[in-house]
């Protein structure tokens, strides 16, 4: 079973592009070229919805950025990343 939101459904024409999954597989710490077969983890992570309490905003200079009503906590990482990057070296680790 892969983290929250994996699998997600994307309306159509909604898709991430291949580049952006590459940008994103990156900035979670994978290696586009070595972990092609595991790239679909960055697809879950980009198209993953927010976790309950969590809502998207643009800070001043149009910034995206998070925030949970219910903790008081805002941040500009999507409060899934990290569960994704955890997955990914999970999987990683087990080849």
């Amino acid at each position: 079973m892969g983290p929250p939101g994996a699998g997600a459904v994307v309306p159509p024409g909604e898709e991430p592009t291949q580049e952006e999954i590459v940008e994103y597989a990156v900035y979670l710490g994978m290696d586009p070229e070595a972990d092609v077969d595991l790239l679909y983890i960055a697809e879950w992570a980009l198209t993953a919805p927010l976790p309950d309490g969590w809502t998207e905003h643009n800070d001043a200079s149009g910034n995206e950025f998070y925030y949970n009503a219910m903790t008081g906590v805002s941040t500009y990482e999507h409060p899934l990343d990290e569960h994704y990057r955890a997955y990914y070296r999970r999987i990683k680790e087990q080849r």
